[in-house]
């Protein structure tokens, strides 16, 4: 054997002599100075006391409130409590590796690479859940969905083990997504585009991209939409122009199944009662017109109600609720024989604490109660006791004056929009929204980029 032979045969012997003693020794101490390939899997197990929770600093309160409850679901469940802050950092500790190697449990949008890597890719409905180095990163394409995709980790956490000040979580895995079922339907006028769009705010904007339905009408100033149902088909009743109301199917067709062009001035406010008339409330020409909905829209009765702005079916009562400057009341409407008769319940007649009434809308969840909006005040009306109740749940957020439109939903989350003057002195592009949790209304902003909104509309085609 030549000597270059038998010297490579020597360190190979010497390398197989080692490796198995680096292996043996490097993983407990720290102190292996090997560099040769370690063989066995990592552990993948974290101890989430030594985690921190972090959001992002502008995060939503909804998104912050979805970060606290983490938090505090894991003290509660195991007695530990991992640390929570914001994502704010001085710009040399953003770009500096001591802080990828932190551990912790990214919440929505934050600044750091690993939540924009991880949101790469998701509808506004959809969420996930993965790891990046020493990061768990929940994401989702919207808050809502960021709030599901918290839940789905807590759900993962039944794998979790206690230990003595610690709470042992193996990563391997951990590979969670899915579509967050909220949903927020709303009815909107969106007088920039000159159309009446239904969108999910479910899905964090409403921008016209984000339009589940929409038609366009021939005049932009459209003042009111509602879902309802005639003769078996869910339609939908707009108010807009200068002199104009209709009705439409609402699916693909967008059939017009009913129109006017001789509502009184300024159209504000439209309401289909169950006996088949349509009443327009008009502000300008200070009058309500009710009209047979199997009719040309030709022929009407009127009723006179200074600065008439809005309309409610209530079919409790049997009365079409109306609103007009500062005046709350009641109508009795008949059709027989094609004939409308319409009586005005002056019993039910109020005096609206404050002046230039607004919107009526139903508080869906009590019967008993009604929304009501004036230039300087949200309302919540009490039938029973005939009051203007300003003490109402989430009041200390929702009052507010000049709101346009507000609606809210069967689990309390309230919708409402006041104007910013983006489009029209009277228009608003983003909408407030709170969303009703354990008692509390949690702040969410949603945008639009391109719309001019008037009015918004729980979308439920019951009245109450």
């Amino acid at each position: 054997m030549s000597l270059k032979k038998r010297i490579i045969a020597a360190l190979t012997a010497l390398a197989l002599l080692i490796l198995p003693l680096a292996a043996c020794g490097g993983k407990g101490n720290g102190t292996a100075t090997s560099d040769a390939p370690v063989t066995d899997l990592p552990d993948t197990r974290i101890d989430l006391a030594s985690y921190t929770i972090v959001r992002g600093e502008r995060s939503s309160a909804y998104v912050t409130n979805a970060a606290r409850n983490l938090r505090n679901e894991i003290k509660d469940r195991f007695g530990v409590e991992p640390a929570i802050s914001d994502d704010w950092l001085t710009e040399g500790d953003y770009t500096s590796e001591r802080v990828a190697a932190l551990p912790e449990i990214l919440i929505g949008s934050t600044n750091r690479p690993e939540s924009e890597k991880g949101a790469e890719g998701l509808g506004k409905n959809e969420w996930r859940v993965s790891t990046a180095g020493k990061k768990i990163v929940i994401s989702g394409g919207s808050d809502f969905a960021t709030g599901a995709a918290v839940n789905a980790f807590l759900g993962a956490l039944s794998g979790a083990e206690k230990t003595d000040g610690g709470l042992m979580l193996d990563l391997a895995g951990l590979a969670l997504s899915g579509t967050s079922e909220t949903r927020y339907l709303v009815g909107l006028t969106d007088q920039k585009n000159s159309t009446v769009r239904v969108c999910d705010l479910a899905g964090g904007s409403v921008s016209v991209a984000d339009s589940i339905w929409s038609r366009k009408y021939e005049y932009y100033n459209i003042a009111d939409t509602r879902l309802r149902e005639y003769n078996g088909r869910e339609v939908v009743l707009a108010a807009y122009g200068g002199n104009s109301a209709s009705m439409v199917s609402f699916d693909d067709k967008k059939e017009e199944l009913w129109r006017t062009d001789l509502t009184a001035s300024n159209p504000h406010a439209c309401e289909l009662i169950p006996c088949g008339v349509i009443a327009v409330a008009a502000s300008t020409g200070g009058e309500i017109r009710f009209f047979d909905a199997a009719g040309n829209g030709k022929t009407y009765v009127a009723e006179k109600l200074e600065d008439s702005h809005g309309l409610l079916w209530d079919p409790a009562a049997g009365v079409l609720w109306a609103v007009g400057r500062t005046v709350l009341t009641a109508y009795e409407v008949t059709l027989d024989g094609g004939k409308i008769t319409v009586t005005e319940r002056r019993d039910l007649r109020a005096v609206i604490p404050s002046d230039w009434a607004h919107d009526l809308q139903p508080y869906y969840g009590n019967t008993d109660r009604m929304w009501v909006t004036t230039g300087s005040a949200v309302y919540v009306y009490s039938k029973s006791q005939k009051k203007f109740l300003t003490d109402y749940p989430g009041a200390s957020k929702i009052q507010r004056k000049n709101v346009k439109g507000i609606g809210n939903f069967e689990d309390g989350s309230v919708v409402l929009i006041t104007p910013d003057g983006g489009f029209k002195t009277w228009t608003g592009r983003d909408l407030d929204f709170y969303a009703a949790d354990g008692g509390s209304y949690l702040y969410i902003s949603v945008k639009s980029t391109d719309g001019g909104f008037y009015k918004v509309r729980a979308w439920n085609k019951n009245y109450q």
